[in-house]
């Protein structure tokens, strides 16, 4: 058998489909290329398992989900005075022979000399003109753009849509933990997340905010913690010092002490040693 043009037909309705894999979206294509000549293809499972390098019961199963896909139509081999080999048509006017042909017709001719390098040659290009392509400048070996593309900083790794400023973003954050909580500590310790959060390149988005206060108040409801705020503290605090970027349950969860109010300590009674006298301890 004669090795297949280099053209082959894959229709939307197969590139498409997801009842399909790859191998067998490429495999129905190399089937339109071999219809060409004839209407049908002809080749045996044996071709197939050479050309892919494939197991005949790899190439069975292509077979049978393109026919039940409805993309085929098989004929089996005939014996006898009638003797011929299977075909295997296009089912359902998917992709007729005559339409590979077309297609065919329609490509840009080779240009002489590519066959070296192993391959049925390259289209030729023609030289773009000035007045469509003003940024392009053709070499005959190459086209580059005059000028490299410019990325906007922080943009080129999709960490924030380009619709939403940076600055708007931050304040609709810090109205998400403000409505969460009056706590000055805890909204202390949010704020220095948000920040941290900022400083690995993965900024907290408005939704992500919200997602964050929801999981700290899960995780101290989880805990049974007697202070839902410190606990959740604690969380921020241990996401920051080994640098996640998400929060978890505490490891070892202990209480923070409550800030000291002036004054409020224990009164204790003062001892007068003899010769002092208690008005200078006013």
């Amino acid at each position: 058998m004669e090795r297949p043009s280099f053209f082959a037909v894959l229709p939307a309705s197969v590139r498409y489909d997801a009842r399909l894999s790859a191998s067998e979206k490429i495999f129905f294509a190399e089937i339109t290329s071999l219809t060409e000549d004839e209407g049908y293809c002809y080749a045996s499972n044996a071709y197939f398992c050479q050309l892919y390098d494939a197991g005949e019961r790899t190439v069975q199963r292509w077979l049978k989900d393109l026919q039940a896909a409805g993309y085929i139509r098989i004929e089996p081999a005939a014996a006898g005075e009638d003797a011929r080999p299977r075909r295997i048509f296009m089912a359902g006017g998917a992709v007729r022979g005559a339409d590979v042909a077309a297609a065919a017709e329609r490509v840009p001719k080779m240009a002489p000399g590519g066959a070296k390098n192993g391959g049925e040659g390259v289209p030729k290009m023609a030289p773009p003109t000035s007045k469509n392509n003003k940024d392009i400048t053709y070499t005959g070996a190459r086209v580059r753009a005059k000028e490299p593309v410019k990325v906007p900083s922080g943009r080129a790794e999709g960490l924030l849509p380009v619709s939403v400023p940076e600055a708007s973003q931050e304040r609709e954050v810090r109205e998400v933990f403000e409505r969460f909580t009056d706590d000055g500590r805890l909204l202390a310790a949010l704020k220095d997340f948000a920040e941290h959060r900022k400083a690995k390149k993965k900024p907290l988005t408005k939704l992500a905010a919200r997602r964050l206060v929801s999981k700290l108040q899960g995780l101290a409801s989880d805990a049974d913690a007697r202070d839902p705020r410190d606990y959740m503290r604690a969380a921020l605090d241990e996401s920051i010092l080994n640098g996640w970027t998400d929060v978890y349950a505490v490891k070892e969860y202990r209480p923070s002490p409550p800030p000291a109010v002036p004054g409020s300590g224990t009164d204790h009674p003062r001892v007068i040693r003899a010769g002092v006298d208690a008005a200078d301890l006013f």
